[in-house]
């Protein structure tokens, strides 16, 4: 594993039955988790901002509705995308970013647990090189821990 923190692999692992290596980029910042609607997005995008992260270095990976998303961003006025030219935080899917990597991801989980789920999830969490913050407003995360153990 080649990108991704001690902590990132952690949180994955946690919710992936997967074997994805050890990390080779070191521990790592503590990854975020809040049970949050889409205006979570936008706060943990300001967050990270306050600690000097740029707009263009942030990915929110959305499962769920994107639109949502996109309207607390504007909202808030932060500036976004849906392509990978122009700048902002990108809002894009699991299949979208797949191949890509982010210093920050934003992973919102706003989709139900369904077979896709699991592969989707990780994904999106494994895009990140530096923070991995999930935004988790109906149990998501939660369920896919509890998935895993079983």
């Amino acid at each position: 594993n080649y990108r991704n923190t001690d902590k990132i692999v952690a949180k994955i692992l946690l919710a992936v039955p997967a074997e994805i290596g050890r990390p080779q980029v070191g521990a790592g910042e503590v990854c975020e988790q809040f049970e949050d609607g889409a205006d979570g997005v936008a706060r943990a995008a300001k967050r990270l901002r306050d600690r000097g992260e740029q707009w263009s270095d942030m990915c929110v990976v959305v499962l769920g509705d994107a639109a949502e998303v996109m309207i607390a961003l504007e909202n808030s006025g932060i500036p976004h995308r849906s392509s990978l030219s122009g700048s902002g935080v990108l809002v894009a899917t699991p299949e979208f970013v797949q191949g890509l990597e982010f210093r920050d991801v934003i992973l919102y989980l706003g989709a139900d647990l369904d077979p896709k789920t699991v592969a989707r999830f990780y994904v999106g969490a494994s895009r990140a090189r530096a923070t991995l913050t999930l935004v988790d407003p109906i149990g998501t995360y939660s369920a896919l821990v509890e998935s895993n153990l079983r």
